[in-house]
Order: structure tokens, then sequence, then C-alpha cells
């Protein structure tokens, strides 16, 4: 399944059909989603010390 936009109308198509064709005629452009996984930062023991002095 695929994902169209245009302006304020999405659509949700399966790939190869012929409503996808006629969305992409139409001016359609595909929703590219990219999928970001958030990088894990480990805090260093200094850090963590620092932080509980603070409070």
């Amino acid at each position: 399944m695929k994902k169209y936009i245009k302006e304020n109308q999405v659509y949700t198509v399966q790939e190869g059909s012929e409503l996808e064709v006629q969305l992409l005629s139409d001016g359609f452009e595909e929703v590219v989603e990219a999928e970001e996984k958030p990088k894990k930062t480990r805090a260093s023991k200094a850090d963590a010390e620092a932080k509980a002095e603070d409070e």
C-alpha cells in the first residue's frame, strides 16, 4: 500500500492499481515516510552525579 497526497487530500492505494495511476496523473505525490528511530544516548556517570548534586 502506498500513500498519495495533494493539498489536504490523502489516499492510501494498492501498489500497481488503476487508482494509483489516476492519482499520479492528477498530480498527487507519493508520501515517503522515513523510519527514523530515535538514538538512545547514555549519560555518563559524571553527568548523572552532577545532576544528582544539582537536585
